[in-house]
């Protein structure tokens, strides 16, 4: 609403009301939401689509570097499977991580194709920034390739360096001409308590641990093909992202979207994993006919990741059957509350807001 309105987009950092977001999400959500007449659905639709896209982008990215349909197909299914069955709460909420992340894959997917030429390396550079312009701390993207190009292509990288500069002088310097000093102040000097004990609680809550199967397939991947470049491309992001998401999930209020780039970059190396392994096999049957086919190695490899997501399906089935039984109480509960609030003007109670805030919270669950 503030977006395409008089009123700023970045408010004083001492008002009431913050904005620690780039702005691009907010012009998207809010076209799409004078089409449909509201932007909280503007906002699912498209957290919604963005998470079909890159599951998309993945199974090309597989089938890109892995050169087979079915594996690809199913590091699609399984990325969609994983976020289903372990951070099912942020499939269709409305909020621009999953945009950023679909822009920034296509930008990945290009960048695979362009065989680093001029021209599209930097259109692939021009699509991850601007995924980076929905949500600032999506980096590890970036940071991998650059540092993949500084060892393997050096007069690549001093054009993505140079083009990546110049984007964000010239971006930094539109904000300011707009936005003004408060663009900055809201995204960067916000603030927000960090601390060793939150970091050490999402480890070993259930942001990290379901990843424990996706690793060890990433480890394999290494361990076969690490001579690859491709190979530690993708080793490059997922160790970027695991750093990255460790440490930001030591801010308060951080939650699991912290390490959606580690799910991404684990999905892509399991997919190749499995793909590798049964290449290794493959060649294997050149010398002992005993030994197992490729294709049966790789279904049994398919297999065994689906475990990461098989065991969640009767708890979700649970809180699916909890969910549907109670939701027409916690609809009348809010609505109350609702009423409760469009009666009074003014200040109103805290106690009452508070009741309020917990049945949308307990709603969007």
């Amino acid at each position: 609403m503030r977006a395409f309105s008089d009123r700023p987009l970045y408010p004083d950092l001492k008002a009431l009301t913050s904005n620690n977001y780039p702005p691009l999400s907010f012009y998207i959500a809010g076209s799409l939401g004078l089409l449909v007449g509201d932007n909280i659905i503007a906002g699912r639709i498209i957290s919604f689509v963005s998470l079909l896209i890159i599951a998309i982008n993945i199974g090309l990215i597989v089938q890109r570097l892995g050169k087979w349909s079915l594996i690809a197909l199913f590091s699609a299914v399984v990325f969609l499977a994983y976020m289903a069955g372990h951070h099912y709460e942020y499939i269709g909420m409305n909020d621009p991580q999953m945009l950023a992340h679909a822009i920034q894959l296509i930008g990945f997917l290009v960048f695979l194709t362009s065989n680093q030429t001029d021209g599209l390396l930097i259109l692939s550079l021009v699509i991850i920034f601007v995924g980076g312009l929905v949500k600032h701390n999506l980096l590890t993207l970036t940071l991998a390739i650059t540092l993949w190009l500084f060892f393997y292509k050096r007069r690549s990288f001093y054009v993505w360096l140079a083009a990546s500069l110049a984007m964000l002088v010239g971006c930094l310097g539109l904000f300011y001409s707009i936005y003004g000093s408060n663009f900055f102040t809201s995204l960067l000097a916000a603030a927000r308590h960090w601390g060793l004990g939150n970091m050490a609680e999402h480890l070993v809550e259930r942001r990290f641990t379901p990843l424990l199967l996706l690793l060890a397939s990433g480890s394999i991947l290494l361990a076969i093909d690490y001579t690859n470049r491709y190979t530690q491309l993708i080793a490059f992001y997922v160790l970027l992202a695991g750093i990255w998401g460790i440490y930001i999930s030591g801010g308060a209020g951080v939650n699991f979207k912290a390490i959606f780039d580690l799910i991404i970059g684990l999905t892509l190396m399991s997919g190749l994993a499995i793909q590798r392994f049964g290449e290794m096999f493959s060649r294997l049957n050149i010398l002992d006919r005993k030994t197992p086919k490729s294709s049966l190695v790789r279904i049994t490899g398919m297999f065994v990741l689906c475990l990461t997501v098989l065991f969640t399906i009767p708890q979700r089935g649970v809180d699916l059957l909890l969910f549907l039984g109670n939701l027409e109480n916690e609809k009348a509960l809010v609505a109350q509350d609702i009423a409760f609030i469009a009666a009074h003007d003014g200040p109103q109670p805290c106690v009452r807001i508070s009741r309020f805030a917990t049945g949308l919270k307990n709603r969007s669950r």
